[in-house]
């Protein structure tokens, strides 16, 4: 929804129903999925047996815990999952209630529960995310002849979160027939980033080098004009990935 960084904190599915008005059908994850996650920072952040909950209730009491002050502050990876792990903590309030529920929202709510930071102030955060396992989204499509055409969109891989290159995987495996992957060149210097091809080489390994030969397909994000244009290295670009 937005032309700034990483947006995407969700996993949404996108399906074509003919005629529907657009809204999304939101699954939250259980009270022990929701535990499980934090967990998985703590251990991950802090080691075993450090700081690990026995229940989503417990983690208003990190809060006192001073855990910045016991992240290494030589680990950069320790220190930007603990930024991840902080919107857990200092959000609960607001994710906790939504936990194990199901809701069906309209499609001017969808942003607020997929994405990071709204498109019109991307100075207004979101955090419901968090608690989000799935979103199914219906729509009709604008082509009459999709069909049963399904778009899965997973988490913005920049993000810091968690497992995301591995969540992507698993979907590319288990739920997918063809790949796009979409990347914006840089303005300053277009090309094709170590990252993009870092992504295409984890996708070979798991999916085999001819698969994704065949079907993986590069979206290149294209910018005419703003502090983002990249116009004019885009030649370059799909020379590099030719």
């Amino acid at each position: 929804s937005s032309d700034g960084a990483d947006c995407t904190g969700a996993k949404s599915i996108i399906l074509n129903r003919t005629g529907h008005d657009v809204s999304a059908e939101i699954t939250f994850y259980s009270r022990s999925e929701y535990r499980d996650i934090v967990n998985k920072y703590l251990k991950e952040i802090f080691g075993t047996g450090n700081f690990e909950i026995d229940a989503v209730d417990e983690i208003e009491y990190l809060k006192n815990k001073e855990l910045q002050s016991k992240v290494d502050i030589s680990s950069a990876q320790k220190q930007s999952l603990y930024l991840q792990l902080e919107k857990y903590i200092e959000h609960s309030a607001e994710v906790l209630p939504l936990l194990g529920t199901k809701q069906t929202v309209s499609e001017n709510k969808i942003e607020s529960y997929v994405a990071q930071y709204s498109n019109e102030d991307k100075n207004k955060k979101y955090f419901t995310y968090l608690g989000v396992k799935v979103a199914n989204i219906l729509c009709s499509f604008p082509c009459s002849q999709s069909g049963k055409i399904v778009l899965v969109d997973t988490i913005g891989l920049g993000a810091t979160a968690l497992d995301i290159r591995e969540q992507m995987l698993e979907t590319v495996s288990n739920d997918s027939d063809a790949i796009l992957l979409m990347t914006r060149p840089d303005a300053q210097r277009p090309r094709v980033e170590q990252d993009d091809i870092s992504i295409v080489a984890d996708i070979g390994e798991k999916m085999t080098a001819d698969y994704t030969r065949r079907m993986l397909f590069w979206v290149i994000n294209k910018v005419n004009n703003g502090v983002g244009r990249n116009v004019d290295g885009i030649s370059g670009v799909m020379k590099q990935l030719r």
